[in-house]
């Protein structure tokens, strides 16, 4: 009887393999819950640019022409008016593959004595043991989306540096979307000023700067770190009860978040959304993709959209591989002589598109700062 990954080199065993595990993974992009459209191109170029799944890291952006990286498993040419280009190429040592077969030895010489759900489930160990760097490649790309998406919304820039994209291209400075921003129309947001901080006044500033563009803003998004500055300060204890029994008290330190958004829809003002967003980075560092010290005014129920064009591959595939297309990414796999390798390209883009519907308040910035 022949290995799984023996079987699995005839494509449509490879496609019925990829598609079938994918539909059983809990994996979904946090993009798509933010999008309006998903628009395809066949050039590869825009005009509406700013007119801890698992052990997943995010994708490396590559140069037009470029070779992919070769990616440890355990651990754009232009952007601007361009689709980036994602791809990473995974090589499955021989420890992964001695594992693998040992597993199957071991599965074959008991099945026998197995029952009918003992078999399904050891069976599935395996096949779930070989899935993990085919489910790392179908996911890596999502996350890159996700992690520019996101910076885009909460900090109005798409930043491709050493840290964040070590093996592939950089950019000198982060590519700025042209997002409104604006800072704080007093103190800064920090431990310093809690006495002094008027976050109710920041917000309305804002709101109204808004309102002038005929824009209503629908939400307030902030991280969770964000949000602690805003609960520690004193208009907010001071201005904010909290119920306890038969008594009214003082909430220091006991601001919820349902708490907050009841003061708040008091005064007419959005309820606030907290986003906690995580991605493994190419060098173990987990990140929160939603910028810390940034509240984000949206108008709109979506303020983007997803750009996306096929490889190449897709459409000119090449000698001895096997291909499956899972969300738009192109997932291969080949043999060499120096192993074997499994590959994935996905050709993609956010772009805000409903910049005018967005502003970004810089609680560590005062206005008279960012607008001297």
């Amino acid at each position: 009887m022949e290995s799984i990954i023996e079987a699995i080199q005839e494509e449509a065993a490879f496609d019925a393999f990829i598609q079938e595990n994918m539909r059983l993974s809990t994996y979904v992009p946090l993009w798509q819950s933010e999008v309006e459209d998903t628009e395809y191109t066949s050039t590869g170029n825009f005009s509406t640019y700013t007119a801890s799944y698992g052990a997943a890291m995010v994708a490396s952006l590559i140069e037009k022409n470029a070779d992919k990286p070769l990616s440890e498993l355990d651990a754009i040419g232009q952007i601007t008016g361009s689709i980036a280009r994602m791809g990473d190429r995974f090589q499955l040592d021989n420890d992964r593959l001695e594992t693998l077969l040992q597993m199957e030895d071991r599965f074959r010489r008991k099945e026998a004595t197995f029952s009918e759900t003992q078999h399904k489930t050891e069976f599935l160990k395996i096949v779930k043991f070989l899935f993990d760097p085919y489910e790392r490649a179908a996911i890596a790309p999502h996350k890159r989306l996700d992690m520019m998406l996101f910076e885009a919304i909460s900090n109005g820039t798409i930043t491709v540096n050493s840290n964040n994209n070590p093996k592939g291209i950089t950019l000198p400075t982060p590519l700025d979307l042209g997002i409104a921003k604006f800072g704080t129309q007093g103190l800064v947001w920090n431990a310093a000023n809690i006495a002094g901080m008027k976050a109710v006044e920041d917000f309305t500033f804002v709101i109204n700067q808004m309102k002038t563009k005929g824009r209503i803003v629908q939400k307030l998004r902030m991280t969770q770190a964000t949000f602690n500055k805003l609960t520690a300060s004193n208009q907010f204890n001071s201005s904010v009860k909290l119920t306890v029994g038969n008594l009214e008290v003082n909430p220091v330190g006991l601001l919820s978040l349902e708490n907050v958004n009841r003061y708040l829809t008091s005064l007419q003002l959005p309820a606030i959304q907290i986003e906690e967003k995580y991605v493994k980075l190419q060098n173990g560092t987990m990140i929160n993709m939603f910028h810390d010290d940034r509240v984000v005014f949206q108008c709109a129920a979506s303020v983007s959209k997803m750009v996306l064009k096929d490889p190449l591959e897709s459409r000119l595939p090449l000698p001895n591989r096997q291909y499956s297309t899972v969300s738009d990414n192109l997932i291969s796999q080949y043999i060499t002589e120096r192993g074997r390798f499994v590959e994935y390209e996905m050709l993609g883009m956010p772009v805000v598109s409903g910049g005018e519907d967005l502003a970004i308040l810089l609680v560590d910035t005062t206005n008279a700062t960012l607008n001297p």
